[in-house]
């Protein structure tokens, strides 16, 4: 059964995506089904939740701000779409540009409405994480880190990503179905969504 919000949910909500090597292009399949998964919860509208999704390796690049689109449908075609990016692992470098660059009114931010990220990652980092990290949280922003690694790999890095203040969620690749919706029911995101 398809979980959603039940809740009246408006958010600013900006998906940061691990596109690196270290993730792999099989592996990024499932990343897009996972996000199709993921959007389909939240009741997407321009008064409503708005997404933005960012890819990162090693230069972030904006794939669309949170005005781009107004309907789920419409980001859900834009996810099925979302080419593979391949490079490096430069985390920090990211969540710099997201606080820089998408949750900013000309981007479509609004004022008043809860900030949300979620970041998808392996958790190998090329990069220091911490003092992006403080900057997001001192901005107000929410953060939701799901840590993507196989039975036989090890998130080195996801402690690190503690000082987010946010959740942490360990998905077994095989397992994307279940972490989406324990995500979504178990854990504070719906209700942040309350405005």
């Amino acid at each position: 059964e398809q979980f959603e919000c039940k809740t009246p949910a408006i958010a600013d909500i900006v998906i940061l995506v691990d596109g690196s090597w270290s993730i792999g292009r099989i592996n990024f399949r499932l990343v897009r089904t996972f996000l199709e998964n993921l959007v389909s919860a939240f009741n997407v509208g321009f008064d409503k939740t708005r997404i933005g999704l960012t890819q990162y390796s090693g230069d972030p690049r904006t794939e669309w701000h949170l005005n781009a689109y107004t309907t789920k449908d419409a980001v859900i075609d834009a996810v099925k779409n979302l080419p593979y990016k391949g490079g490096n692992t430069l985390t920090g470098l990211a969540l710099n540009n997201i606080l820089e660059y998408s949750f900013k009114p000309e981007s479509g931010a609004r004022p008043g409405v809860p900030k949300i990220a979620i970041l998808i990652t392996d958790g190998k980092s090329q990069d220091d994480v911490i003092p992006p990290a403080q900057s997001l949280r001192e901005a107000g922003i929410e953060v939701f880190s799901i840590g993507m690694k196989s039975h036989s790999s090890k998130l080195i890095h996801m402690p690190s990503l503690c000082v987010l203040n946010s959740s942490i969620y360990m998905w077994h690749k095989q397992h994307f179905e279940k972490i989406r919706q324990d995500m979504l029911e178990h854990s504070p995101l719906c209700e942040v969504l309350i405005l």
